[in-house]
């Protein structure tokens, strides 16, 4: 009740300082509406209001003490409660005079409340009670006087025209209590619109400075976002978006971006365009190029790892393909040089053969043939042996070159896997670019750079690949070849083994007979078997050495097609 009581007097309650300054701009503003409707109630008492009987000196008289005290009011009280009473007895005092002036005419009294309901323009009650007092004291006060027939000048003080009397005077007042209560409510009704329009205004306001704030705030998270985008567009993905903003959707796309940038960073480390340019030049075959594990990220460190895989292999392939070639050459010419051996023993043994045939008996001959056709048989076994030794040892090499062929396989393998990895990455991170939308943009073009880097790749290892698989058939080749001589010699052997036993048997016979040209004829054979040897052997190792070369030229040729660390030593 009190609180209700209070808010007919709103200045008094505890209301918000600029509330408190909207009503005091409001109580002043309606101040000067009632300072210009006493000028005019003035000039209506002055004038019009004096016009029947001719009363303007009671109007000029007391109107103008009333004007005066509502400029003064106006002037050092405006907007206080002072002015607001003064205001109610000022209003309320116009029809006392009007109703003097017209001796009592009853339709004056009607000014009462008319300007009564005036003073509703105050969102304050004071007016109004004030009036309502005034208005009580002047119905007692010129009740009396006219009932004790009080004269001015000779001028009766009429208030009734007629039936003046203190029930009338009460009824009165009565009536205007009524008219008072009514206005009442409805300056009740206008405080409290008032106040809530006030706070609703304020409310807007700070919404509106808060919206503003968020807006600036904002702006700032949007053109740092612009420029990281920008900075990302060029590779750098060192930098941030900064600035903070209360609007938790536009905070949060700051929170998730930035978490991304850092996701990024850790992927492909601070500058992508260190990755894009290494692998350029990775893919022109040149592995000499380096990044720093400390700003390359996971990606940058595989990568990094991947050169020295590719680096170990080439160098690996390198040493071993001029090895081969060194060995291949050196293996021609010894190859040439006991097939010049063999050409020149053969001529001598012609020779010998054709002395022997002038001095050996036909006994001594067929001695000499069978002892000489048993160290053939044996030689040759010998030299078979010393050729399967030799073809198996050719096996265990051609072995070797296919596993090391092998591991490069693996190797290989492992950079498709790695090149395969990063196309996946790729393809993750150009999703999520076109999930962020119109901000990922720019991210789907570098993800489409690094998938297109890690084709090139994998296209740069199936070169390499198939290269290799080149040498691996070639490889096969003269490791199915010695083998197929493998098993020549063993056919071989066995063939001996069969011919040695019938040339015994040739040889037990005649060995009576031959004794005297057996030193002779075994030193012819052995000279013969040695050059069968050697000419057999000189003939297939010839064919492999060239083919060794050639494999030897391939491998070194391919591996130097690259460029990497350690390639000249």
């Amino acid at each position: 009740m009190l609180k209700k009581l209070f808010a007919f007097f709103p200045i008094t309650m505890n209301l918000d300082k600029k509330i408190k300054e909207a009503l005091i701009n409001d109580y002043a503003k309606s101040d000067k509406y009632i300072l210009i409707l006493s000028v005019i109630l003035f000039a209506i008492v002055s004038t019009v209001s004096a016009v029947p009987y001719d009363t303007y000196l009671i109007g000029i008289v007391c109107g103008a003490p009333l004007l005066l005290i509502s400029f003064i009011s106006y002037r050092f009280f405006r907007g206080t409660v002072v002015s607001r009473a003064v205001a109610g007895i000022v209003m309320m005092s116009y029809p006392s005079i009007m109703i003097i002036q017209n001796m009592g005419m009853i339709e004056m009294h009607f000014g009462y409340f008319i300007l009564a309901a005036a003073l509703t323009v105050y969102k304050d009650l004071t007016a109004i009670l004030t009036a309502t007092l005034t208005a009580a004291l002047g119905h007692i006060i010129f009740t009396f006087i006219q009932l004790n027939q009080v004269q001015i000048n000779g001028y009766d003080l009429l208030y009734f025209s007629y039936g003046c009397s203190w029930e009338i005077t009460f009824v009165h007042i009565v009536m205007f209590a009524i008219e008072v209560i009514l206005l009442a409510y409805i300056v009740y009704s206008t405080i409290e619109q008032f106040i809530l329009a006030q706070s609703l205004q304020l409310e807007s306001e700070d919404s509106m400075d808060k919206i503003n704030q968020e807006q600036k705030e904002s702006e700032v998270i949007i053109n740092s976002t612009i420029d990281i985008v920008k900075e990302v567009n060029k590779g750098n993905m060192a930098s941030r978006i900064k600035g903070k903003t209360s609007n938790e959707s536009v905070e949060l796309l700051k929170n998730l971006l930035n978490d991304m940038l850092d996701n990024l960073e850790s992927l492909v480390g601070k500058d992508l365009t260190k990755i894009t340019d290494v692998l350029s030049k990775y893919s022109q075959r040149d592995f000499t190029a380096n990044l720093d594990p400390k700003t390359s990220g996971d990606i940058g460190n595989k990568i990094i790892e991947m050169n020295q895989m590719i680096t170990e292999i080439l160098q690996t392939n390198q040493k071993d393909g001029m090895l081969l070639q060194s060995s291949a050459d050196e293996l021609t010419r010894n190859v040439s040089t006991l097939s010049n051996n063999a050409t020149s023993q053969a001529a001598s043994l012609e020779e010998t053969a054709a002395s022997i045939d002038e001095i050996t008996s036909n006994i001594e001959q067929t001695s000499q043939k069978a002892q000489e056709m048993s160290n053939i048989s044996n030689d040759t076994k010998s030299s078979a042996n010393e050729g399967q030794k030799l073809a198996s040892d050719t096996v265990k090499a051609m072995e070797d070159i296919n596993n090391t062929v092998i591991y490069i396989n693996e190797s290989i393998s492992v950079i498709d896997q790695i090149a395969f990895q990063t196309n996946i990455l790729s393809l993750n991170a150009a999703v999520e670019a076109a999930t962020a939308g119109e901000a990922g943009k720019g991210f789907a073009v570098v993800a489409q750079e690094v998938r297109n880097l890690a084709s090139r790749s994998a296209e740069a290892a199936k070169e390499i690949k198939e290269l290799v698989e080149s040498a691996t058939d070639k490889t096969n080749t003269g490791k199915r070849i010695s083998s197929e001589m493998i098993e020549g010699f063993t056919s071989l052997e066995e063939k001996i083994t069969a011919t040695n036993k019938l040339i015994d048997d040739v040889t037990n016979a005649a060995k009576e007979q031959s004794i005297g040209m057996t030193q002779v004829s075994d030193a012819i054979n052995q000279l013969d078997s040695f050059t069968q040897e050697n000419a057999s052997v000189a003939d297939r190792a010839n064919s492999i050495a060239k083919e060794t070369n050639r494999i030897a030229l391939d491998v070194v040729e391919n591996v130097n097609k690259n460029n990497f660390d350690g390639k000249n030593s």
